[in-house]
């Protein structure tokens, strides 16, 4: 955790928060309520912090907006208990929209009772770590929770608008931006969108817990990315671990992206059985789920990675049993109509460093 100075936004904090954060006119409709959560409830009402903000949650609705230099969630000391609102950063109805540049939030620990989404989008939008441009911030941005685009369990409203979840996971201090978590996304044909882009950053994609509010099953739901960003190279160190078994769909990728499975004694993903007992021969050692891309740009690529502690490379013929594996992790579905823009790769590495085990991906 770094070093900083962090405050508990209360409404008796007025004076210290003024130096760092743009006061509305109307503190009815946006603010800083009671139990220390910001909100912005109607179309003509803005909150503005450049600080570095901790707060209960964050909820903009009927067309509010919201605009957060750096969040945090509280320490477990500072919140006795979840509140009642979908998600720690809640946009609701009519185009409302929520702006966080960067910030450390974990939604999955104590002192929340159970945990629930970091971010919810229901005709709205929500950038997190980006701008409305793609322009990835590049602040520190740790943030832990499934991020969820869905109207389930929500009022009935007549008009479809956008709903919009955008993540931007970069690089701040030579350190990689992390988000642990899905990204789940129900409104994929009613036009809702996650969309990340990748500038040295990483993806844990892992449940975290807090769907089933929803009626989603999060242990087996997919992730759903409408545009995937990644690097121009391999080299960019934009990557995702598939920490799950549940597939990652990519509507379209923009870029080059690494995908690593590891199935490791300490650190893989090894329900089936212990990491010690898999060698990389039985296609079943590769428990995370598929890594499925429909379209993709010209010159784009996806660079696939197995790392763990037993795998057998005493001979060629178990390396290529090896590389074949997790070559059936990858797909590319608009292959069968005639597109050719997307290229792949898998490797073997070991503790971090990719050893000369690799070959070219092929349908």
């Amino acid at each position: 955790m770094r070093a900083r100075n962090k405050f508990l936004l209360s409404a008796v904090m007025m004076t210290l928060l003024s130096s760092t954060m743009a006061m509305p006119s109307t503190w009815a409709a946006a603010g800083l309520n009671s139990d220390g959560r910001i909100f912005a409830t109607t179309a003509d009402s803005k909150f503005e912090s450049t600080g570095n903000t901790t707060a209960n949650g964050v909820v903009a609705s009927d067309g509010g907006q919201v605009t957060i230099g750096s969040l945090d969630t509280p320490d477990a000391s500072q919140l006795p208990k979840r509140y009642r609102q979908p998600a720690f950063i809640t946009g609701m109805l009519n185009n409302s929209s929520i702006q966080v540049d960067g910030g450390v939030m974990d939604v999955t620990t104590a002192p929340w009772k159970s945990p629930y989404p970091v971010a919810f989008a229901y005709n709205s939008k929500i950038n997190l770590g980006v701008d409305d441009a793609g322009t990835v911030k590049h602040k520190v941005f740790n943030m832990q929770g499934d991020v969820l685009v869905s109207d389930k369990m929500m009022p009935p409203h007549q008009e479809q608008q956008p709903s919009v979840i955008n993540i931007g996971l970069g690089r701040a201090h030579n350190s990689p931006n992390q988000f642990s978590g899905k990204a789940v996304n129900t409104l994929e044909d009613k036009g809702g969108e996650i969309n990340m882009t990748f500038d040295g950053g990483m993806w844990s994609h892992d449940y975290m817990g807090g769907l089933e509010s929803f009626k989603i099953d999060g242990k087996t739901e997919r992730s759903s990315i409408n545009n995937l960003t990644g690097t121009r190279t391999r080299e960019g160190f934009s990557r995702i671990a598939q920490d799950s078994r549940s597939d990652i769909h990519v509507n379209k990728l923009d870029g080059h992206i690494n995908v690593i499975y590891d199935m490791s004694d300490s650190t893989g993903l090894n329900f089936a059985k212990q990491g010690s007992k898999k060698n990389g021969l039985d296609p079943a050692d590769i428990e995370g789920g598929n890594f499925i891309v429909k379209s993709a740009a010209a010159g784009s690529g996806v660079h696939g990675y197995v790392t763990g502690d037993h795998l057998d490379t005493s001979s060629e013929s178990n390396v290529n049993k090896i590389l074949d594996n997790l070559a059936h992790k990858f797909y590319y579905e608009n292959y069968v109509k005639g597109e050719r823009n997307l290229s792949g790769t898998v490797s073997i590495a070991s503790k971090g460093i990719v050893s000369s085990y690799k070959k070219a991906l092929t349908t």
